[in-house]
């Protein structure tokens, strides 16, 4: 359990001291390690659900359909985010009065999923 605390300590450190380093565009640096976020994004294009997606802070947010005023939801995985150390997903919206975290990525997928699926029978296509 000692070891366990002291691993976390040590990411949550190193997370802490990248976090620090803004680039010139006023961005963080990437952290490669988020990759649930990267195949819950495989997964939208190959099930051909509509999203975008986009940096914020060290990591990515996926929207659906889109951002802005016709976003349903999103799922997010960032420094901060629930999950992120454990490299899993945070999602909002979809008719969630609170944010769902600790989602791997076909947990996720699955909120975007049945979002489509509601909005394709509600628009009268499939």
């Amino acid at each position: 359990m000692e070891n366990e605390i002291n691993n976390l300590m040590k990411q949550l450190n190193k997370r802490r001291e990248a976090m620090k380093s803004v680039l010139p565009d006023g961005t963080y640096p990437l952290n490669e390690e988020y990759q649930a976020i990267l195949e819950l994004d495989k997964k939208l294009t190959e099930a051909g659900i509509p999203h975008t997606k986009e940096r914020t802070r060290d990591g990515w947010i996926i929207c659906y359909p889109s951002d802005g005023r016709k976003r349903k939801g999103d799922a997010v995985q960032y420094f901060g985010s629930l999950g992120a150390f454990n490299d899993l997903v945070e999602v909002f919206g979809f008719g969630l009065r609170e944010p769902e975290g600790h989602l791997n990525a076909d947990e996720a997928f699955e909120y975007f999923r049945k979002a489509h699926e509601k909005r394709g029978l509600n628009n009268g296509n499939r």
